[in-house]
């Protein structure tokens, strides 16, 4: 079984082009690609959990822990990608 990608805007569903037509995914990721600034891996996504904005610490965000990174998604603020030591 191969993997399908799937892009994501902050607060929004996953949503792509699948067998010539369009889907949206509901539910959470399981992967992640890295922005190509940070090498472009691809991580699993290992734990979720809801917490402060690690950037604007006004609004409550979505926390996803990978294997080497965790990425904060703020509605505002956009994909923030973080060490767990910085939040």
């Amino acid at each position: 079984m191969s993997t399908l990608w799937f892009e994501k805007k902050p607060g929004g569903p996953m949503a792509g082009e699948l067998d010539g037509g369009y889907a949206v995914v509901i539910g959470e990721p399981d992967w992640v690609r890295l922005p190509p600034e940070l090498g472009g891996a691809q991580e699993r996504v290992l734990a979720i959990k809801r917490a402060e904005c690690p950037k604007c610490r006004e609004r409550i965000a979505k926390h996803y822990a990978l294997e080497t990174v965790f990425v904060a998604e703020c509605n505002d603020c956009g994909f923030i990608f973080y060490l767990p030591t910085e939040a």
